[in-house]
């Protein structure tokens, strides 16, 4: 889903919030400096000539700060249902793409159900949400490391620091 859609607004300005280092496919910002990606591709293809989109790549939990914030008026995102914050309001009436998660585990950790990873110890990214792994974690039938992006966590995966790392099935 596309976050606070403006495809039709009056405004002429809008901000594109575009996740620093860590929104890939959907948002790519270290190619050539350039900005690409899923979401941005579709949404510079789908906005009105008459809106002027500027970008501000933020760290994760500036963005979601500068979402909720006064000033942030009119903007564009991508975000679900599930998620909280600005990213799960006001969404696009369709999605753009629909997601699966995985765990990304070794070759020799047999997942078989959520009880595999009772008593055990996963990575996640700081500041993302993990809806349905939340009670899991509160309760500590699940451990979790946190770690600052997607590259620390398969590092950490490989480093054997936890036995998965949840993830978009079109990022793993």
């Amino acid at each position: 889903f596309i976050s606070n859609p403006v495809f039709s607004i009056e405004t002429t300005d809008v901000t594109y919030f575009i996740i620093k280092d860590s929104a890939a496919p959907f948002q790519l910002t270290k190619i050539n400096k350039t900005k690409k990606g899923i979401v941005t591709d579709i949404l510079e293809r789908s906005i009105s000539k008459k809106v002027n989109l500027k970008s501000r790549i933020l760290p994760f939990n500036r963005m979601i700060k500068e979402m909720k914030s006064a000033s942030a008026n009119h903007w564009v995102n991508y975000g679900a249902k599930s998620w909280s914050g600005p990213q799960s309001i006001s969404l696009s009436s369709s999605s753009i793409m629909n997601i699966k998660h995985k765990f990304l585990t070794l070759e020799n950790f047999n997942y078989k159900n959520i009880n595999s990873l009772f008593g055990k110890r996963i990575i996640l990214i700081q500041g993302f949400q993990y809806p349905g792994l939340d009670k899991y974690l509160k309760s500590g039938k699940i451990k979790a490391l946190r770690v600052p992006n997607h590259e620390s966590a398969i590092r950490a995966i490989k480093l054997k620091r936890g036995v998965a790392f949840p993830e978009m099935e079109v990022r793993i």
